[in-house]
């Protein structure tokens, strides 16, 4: 595959600039609304019409190629079945790109979707089923509605009012969960002729393709279609991750505090350790040890007055949600350095003693 008379990373750059990060499934939704406003009344002009079909095939497009960007900027697996996605041609790369890969001005994901062709049903399946690593068709014959996690997940039955334990002891009844797509076979015949409309509309100039009633036919295609690619990959990557404000918020906190536990933990061993030592004495190391701890966890408790200013006209839970992703986001990078300073500690007096 030729890429030397293409200014890819301008491509992907200029791209990224144009859209934002919502989904397709927003981009959709302003189209139905644009479409909903003129839905009650008959459209004769046929190019309008035209002009929908062309921004719904863009839709499905942008959905596929959203959902391969995340599936390999996800890793492993996705990432190593990059190879089966150019079977016929090598994926090359030049210096420039490699740069704006290593400077993350772009993600492996965006280059790669980037340069795959998404015109036919032909390739979403052929894409999608080599990085999936089994058939599209049977993803989307099988993803049903996502299903909030009880409360209990969070809080335990103890800890739910009495009320919503009655609640919750009468829905015992166990539900199936429901499918997205009731028929996928004709799911994907339908895009495939919107595809095929697409293509007279675009290369033809041909305005007289579609009516107004295929066209709400199409809409409504376009939609399970999305609905259904964006839950299979939502559902794939973060399998019962919450997404109510309080789930989020929950398991962000739960997150939050194995984070500060295991730094801590850290911390200790490496104190530890250095006590034990026998060899030479080590209450230097220790002190600024100590010193840089309390520092550390100082500056923690003045970033935790700041959100609480920041966000203290917000509701309570957005302010506990900000709390714990603060705490994540500082804490971590300590716990990493502080398993780096384990590690050294731990190679130094009890591996080589």
């Amino acid at each position: 595959m030729s890429m030397s008379k293409r200014d890819l990373i301008g491509e992907i750059l200029a791209k990224k600039k144009r859209n934002d990060l919502s989904r397709a499934g927003l981009r959709f939704m302003t189209l139905n609304c644009s479409y909903s406003s003129l839905e009650n009344q008959s459209i004769n002009d046929k190019s309008v019409i035209s002009l929908y079909i062309v921004g719904l095939a863009a839709c499905i497009e942008v959905a596929v190629r959203d959902s391969i960007r995340r599936l390999i900027d996800h890793g492993s697996p996705y990432v190593d079945r990059i190879p089966d996605l150019f079977k016929k041609n090598e994926l090359q790369f030049n210096l420039e790109i490699v740069k704006a890969l290593q400077d993350k001005r772009i993600s492996f994901g965006d280059f790669v979707s980037h340069l795959l062709p998404i015109s036919q049903v032909e390739h979403i399946n052929a894409h999608l089923d080599s990085l999936l690593g089994f058939k599209l068709r049977n993803a989307l014959a099988n993803v049903c509605e996502f299903v909030e996690p009880p409360d209990s997940t969070w809080f335990g039955e103890d800890d739910l009012d009495q009320s919503s334990v009655e609640i919750n002891t009468n829905v015992k009844t166990k539900v199936s969960p429901t499918k997205l797509v009731d028929d996928v076979d004709k799911l994907m015949s339908d895009i495939n002729q919107l595809f095929k409309v697409r293509h007279i509309i675009a290369h033809e100039a041909n305005f007289e393709s579609v009516t107004q009633n295929e066209l709400k036919a199409f809409f409504l295609t376009t939609e399970s279609f999305i609905n259904a690619l964006e839950e299979h990959v939502e559902q794939t990557l973060s399998p019962n991750a919450p997404r109510s404000l309080l789930g989020q918020t929950m398991a962000y906190r739960i997150k939050s505090g194995k984070v500060y536990n295991s730094m801590n933990e850290t911390y200790e061993e490496i104190v530890n350790i250095l006590n034990k030592e026998t060899s030479r004495d080590q209450s230097d190391v220790i002190d600024k040890l100590k010193v840089a701890q309390e520092a550390f966890l100082k500056y923690l408790d003045d970033d935790f007055n700041f959100v609480l200013a920041l966000y203290s006209i917000g509701t309570t839970s957005s302010f506990h949600y900000q709390d714990a992703y603060t705490q994540i986001t500082v804490c971590t990078p300590r716990f990493e350095r502080l398993k780096e300073a384990l590690d050294f500690v731990r190679h130094c007096y009890l591996d080589q003693a």
